[in-house]
């Protein structure tokens, strides 16, 4: 414990002075922080970028969910394209997320103060049509293949005729 408290003090006086002298984005991760609320936040990312700070929850492939901090408003940038599958909530309420002209890099514009940002992706109608479409495929194939098998067992030909054998004779040769 004196170990995690000494390691979050010197995080807490060099933080700081790195931000201020660049503009490059630094990456710290714990796996317990105490968020000066009262909290303990457990396998977290803290993230500085320039003077700001922002704190990450979750960033996973489907989702996105973090809070920063900003002085005035603000835009930011996530290395995500702007597909129009992705959903934008600032602060609980739906919002419009922008594009950039070269690149579509998604850019979500943050009143001043602090804002909770959620990006989700939500399927479009087509990929829920091909879901459904290859679901019922698959289903139809397999009670083809079986119907085909309980025939087989039945000794009923594929055709749905049945097949009579006869007895082999004495001689060695192929029976029909």
């Amino acid at each position: 414990m004196k170990h995690f408290i000494r390691v979050l003090a010197i995080a807490a006086l060099v933080l700081p002075a790195l931000a201020a002298a660049q503009e490059k984005e630094i990456v710290i991760r714990a796996s317990r922080v105490l968020d000066g609320k009262g909290n303990v936040l457990h396998d977290t990312r803290i993230v500085v970028q320039g003077s700001k700070i922002v704190h990450i929850e979750r960033w996973g492939s489907e989702e996105k969910l973090f809070t920063m901090d900003t002085p005035q408003p603000a835009t930011a940038a996530l290395r995500l394209m702007n597909y129009p599958a992705w959903r934008v909530e600032i602060n609980g309420r739906v919002a419009r997320a922008e594009s950039h002209y070269d690149s579509g890099q998604m850019l979500i514009p943050l009143p001043a103060g602090s804002s909770r940002v959620r990006v989700h992706f939500a399927p479009p109608w087509d990929r829920l049509a091909g879901a459904l479409i290859s679901t019922m495929a698959g289903a139809s194939l397999l009670v083809l293949a079986l119907q085909r098998r309980s025939r087989v067992s039945d000794g009923r030909a594929p055709g749905g005729a049945h097949r009579t054998l006869q007895p082999c004779r004495s001689r060695p040769r192929r029976c029909s």
